[in-house]
């Protein structure tokens, strides 16, 4: 698989461009895996992260994730879940003619047997003339980050989570990779909580792995450590 990252991606997901049909909806949630750049004058190819909001109400709460969210009856497909999900939370229409969409990487599992679907897009043109719109009650920042970072090995880090219940209190330190954006805004949002790592991170490893890059060392066993000096990350 041959020529640039971009085109590498673009191939890797040829067979899955075909429309989604009526019986693919309700799978549970689906989000956007949404690139810019890699083509000509247009600067590195980078993908698009959000931090979502402090919620109670939100699974992924204060976390790294892809736009995205549960499926709704409105929603005639997945796809449709992803688009509509992208639009109100950064104000990004996908079906705009700049937006091209390559195609649908693999589902993964977010537990209790639900599925979340992902669906990557490419934004065209110059990446200055991307203009955002943010939710505040969903999403707390965003940040565009160049793939070459997060195949960076020295950008690899331990996510501490704490165990729930534990008595004395314990944590778990999950692979995760920590990421150094080009453009964040809002453009003082703190670095310690720019932490891919989980769910989302399996998603962006899918699809860069299956393109032909490196990036099966972000997800490589252990997956977690008991301790931060098993960790040594």
């Amino acid at each position: 698989m041959g020529g640039s990252m971009l085109a590498q991606i673009r191939e890797s997901l040829a067979e899955t461009r075909a429309a989604d049909t009526e019986e693919e909806k309700g799978l549970w949630a689906s989000v956007a895996c949404i690139l810019r750049g890699g083509q000509d004058a247009s600067g590195p190819l980078e993908m698009l992260f959000v931090l979502r909001a402090n919620s109670e109400r939100d699974r992924w709460s204060g976390q790294i994730a892809f736009p995205g969210g549960k499926w709704d009856e409105r929603d005639a497909t997945m796809l449709d879940t992803a688009v509509r999900e992208t639009q109100e939370e950064i104000g990004w229409d996908l079906r705009t003619r700049r937006t091209e969409y390559l195609g649908r990487s693999q589902d993964v599992s977010a537990g209790d047997r639900k599925a979340v679907s992902c669906y990557i897009f490419h934004i065209g043109g110059p990446p200055s003339s991307i203009t955002l719109s943010l939710n505040a009650s969903e999403i707390a920042a965003v940040l565009w980050v160049p793939i070459s970072r997060i195949l960076d090995p020295s950008n690899e880090v331990a996510f501490t989570v704490p165990i729930a219940g534990s008595v004395p209190a314990s944590q778990l330190y999950f692979r995760a990779c920590q990421l150094v954006p080009s453009e964040c805004q809002p453009q003082d949002t703190p670095q310690e909580r720019l932490v891919l790592w989980g769910l989302t991170l399996w998603l962006a490893v899918y699809l860069l792995r299956n393109a032909g890059q490196p990036a099966d060392f972000l997800t490589a066993a252990p997956r977690y450590w008991t301790s931060r000096q098993d960790a040594k990350l």
